[in-house]
């Protein structure tokens, strides 16, 4: 699963995305997000970590604040199933956040 989040938003506005962990299988596992940002206090993820019993979901919240102009690139963010013992790749690209003057 990979994807891309582009969004335009302005100085102190909030961009939020929504990200659901789905599980398919036979068994509960564990999860946890691991983002990887230039600017880390600027771009959040909420749950950075839960457990997704048999046929569940999880929902998260990726937020972006900037609270200058700016635009945000090389923001990876990957997701560990414990069952897995991997890393999944699930956001790689560069993200622009570019803001109104």
């Amino acid at each position: 699963m990979a994807g891309c989040v582009n969004a335009q938003v302005d100085v102190n506005e909030t961009a939020v995305r929504s990200l659901t962990v789905v599980n398919v299988g036979r068994f509960m596992f564990d999860y946890s997000w691991e983002l990887k940002c230039q600017s880390p206090a600027l771009v959040t993820i909420s749950p950075l970590s839960g457990t997704v019993a048999q046929g569940d979901k999880a929902d998260c919240v990726l937020t972006f604040q900037p609270s200058h102009r700016l635009t945000l690139k090389h923001c990876d963010l990957s997701l560990r199933v414990s069952s897995l013992n991997q890393h999944v790749p699930y956001m790689f690209c560069d993200v622009y956040f570019p803001s109104v003057l």
